[in-house]
């Protein structure tokens, strides 16, 4: 069989997203303790070359990450061999742990909200209690999410199947990151000057596409010239989850956590994504192959009439 592309996929994305990723972590700890105020609101103080040179880079990785993928949109494809994968089976492990504790997180802030679900005005309407909602529908999305992780990672490490078998579910984390976006649109404040609820939903956004075209491939579900999806949104998606959550922690360890948005804590489900991201496209993808031609059969060639002499 003759590789019409890259053997080792989207291998070559590696180094650049590696780069970029150092780049942007140390480009946003830098913002934290210099143009971010103190008070947990994550407005930023000034705009700086830091935060120019941050947003070039993170639209210059984003872009070339889609247009590199679209372009080799023929040239990947996505390996369904059932084989034993040790490093995407325990990424995917690692992510249900991560979905397991951000649904656990969301259930204690339900019970935390003391207020009653719905409430009703005195002309009888009634108003519903939007956060306790959303945490709730995140709660069981996540929860979903987890066990198709879980099943996924164990199918992967066992290598009896290619875990294809979890159609229905694999929609579960497309549905969890679309309730966390939403809970993040619910904030009324600007998206501009609070960087981190602009990264949080441009993370959120290229986390649903990923997914969405990761739950299309693996169950060959109108996947044709899909793969690349994983690779253009997923590397982006991966990118940012990092930058949401390397930099807090710093900051945290740091006994400086005023300096973090209230309603942007440490999230251990970014780092877990993130790890599920990096390992699909760099584990799964790879050069789509070309079946060779089928030998054309020989014709035999018709005997030559010999004149008959008179």
């Amino acid at each position: 069989m003759n590789s019409i592309s890259a053997k080792k996929g989207f291998g070559a994305g590696s180094a650049v997203f590696a780069a970029a990723a150092v780049i942007a972590v140390i480009l946003r700890t830098v913002q934290f303790f210099t143009v971010v105020e103190e008070n947990q609101t994550g407005f930023y103080t000034e705009n700086n070359w830091s935060v120019y040179l941050l947003y070039i880079i993170l639209a210059a990785f984003v872009l070339s990450s889609v247009v590199l993928g679209f372009f080799n949109r023929k040239k990947l494809d996505f390996d369904r061999e059932a084989k034993k994968r040790p490093v995407f089976g325990a990424a995917s492990l690692v992510a249900g742990i991560g979905a397991f504790a951000d649904g656990l997180g969301s259930i204690l802030k339900v019970l935390n909200n003391h207020a009653p679900i719905v409430e009703h005005t005195y002309d009888g309407a009634a108003i519903w209690n939007t956060d306790k909602v959303i945490f709730f529908a995140e709660a069981a999305f996540a929860t979903l999410s987890a066990i198709f992780f879980l099943a996924l990672g164990l199918s992967l490490i066992s290598g009896k199947t290619n875990g294809s078998e979890h159609k229905l579910i694999s929609l579960s984390p497309v549905l969890w990151c679309i309730v966390r976006m939403i809970f993040r649109f619910s904030r009324t404040i600007s998206y501009l000057n609070v960087s981190d609820l602009t990264f949080e939903l441009l993370m959120l956004v290229f986390s649903v596409l990923f997914f969405m075209a990761f739950a299309q491939v693996n169950a060959r579900i109108d996947c044709k010239n899909c793969e690349w999806k994983l690779a253009g949104y997923g590397l982006p998606a991966a990118l940012l989850a990092i930058l949401c959550f390397v930099p807090r922690v710093i900051v945290t360890l740091s006994g400086r956590t005023g300096l973090l948005y209230e309603y942007s804590p440490v999230d251990f489900c970014d780092l877990t994504t993130a790890a599920f991201i990096i390992a699909a496209v760099f584990t799964r993808l790879t050069g789509r192959t070309e079946k060779p031609e089928e030998e054309k059969e020989e014709v035999p060639a018709a005997e030559e009439e010999i004149p008959v002499k008179e």
